[in-house]
């Protein structure tokens, strides 16, 4: 194709022969580059799909493993494959009946229990309790970590269905009952006239209580001061 273009720029004009030379040029050089940036993004996003995946596997989910040039992903379905191939399976002595109980718990901790503890942990608590317990690197020169992980499990639990709901207010749902009277005044024997030891304590490690105080107290006495006075 080149040489084509220099017979047919030989046959012009020289000014118009040399224009059309560059200009050959010129594009085949954009081409270039233009295949060496397409090549050089293909091998980034294919390193990043990589590294992607080797924390969370090709659905997005961990644990997960490679066996035999396949790949699974999801704990059930890892047991079942390696109990299918390897024969690697837990000896359970037991009748169907007691097998379909344990299997349906099973089923209740993965799906539900465990999405109300992430969906807790994750975005209610925005990870306060568990980002201290990551390595000293990953908290100071990787902070969006905790940006991006707390984003992805609302997204997830609400894709599953536990992060659509709000977090109970009181003790039986919704609205106040008897329980969380009985509870606002004991919670108030313990902020006010136990001592300065119980209070610190009521507040270090029962800030659950603490809040459904103040929630309590907002609802039910708004002029709290002044009745003090």
């Amino acid at each position: 194709m080149e040489s084509l273009c220099r017979r047919a720029a030989a046959l012009l004009p020289d000014e118009l022969g040399l224009w059309l030379e560059t200009a050959w040029e010129y594009r085949a050089t954009r081409l270039l580059v233009g295949l060496a940036l397409l090549r050089l993004g293909l091998n980034l996003y294919t390193s990043n799909k990589r590294r992607r995946r080797r924390p969370f596997g090709p659905l997005g989910k961990c644990p997960w493993i490679t066996l035999n040039g396949h790949e699974y992903a999801d704990s059930s379905l890892i047991l079942d494959v390696l109990s299918s191939q390897l024969e690697a399976r837990l000896p359970v002595q037991c009748d169907e009946q007691r097998l379909a109980a344990g299997r349906a718990f099973q089923v209740m901790l993965e799906e539900h229990t465990a999405w109300c503890v992430f969906f807790k942990r994750y975005s209610l608590d925005k990870m306060r309790y568990v980002w201290p317990e990551f390595p000293l690197y990953v908290r100071r020169y990787m902070p969006f970590v905790r940006i991006f992980m707390a984003w992805g499990f609302t997204s997830r639990a609400r894709e599953q269905g536990i992060g659509r709901f709000t977090e109970p207010q009181f003790f039986l749902g919704e609205t106040v009952s008897d329980l969380d009277c009985c509870v606002f005044g004991m919670v108030c024997q313990l902020l006010y006239v136990s001592g300065p030891a119980l209070e610190f304590m009521t507040h270090s490690h029962c800030e659950n209580l603490v809040r459904h105080h103040d929630r309590m107290k907002e609802l039910y006495w708004s002029d709290w001061d002044q009745c003090l006075e």
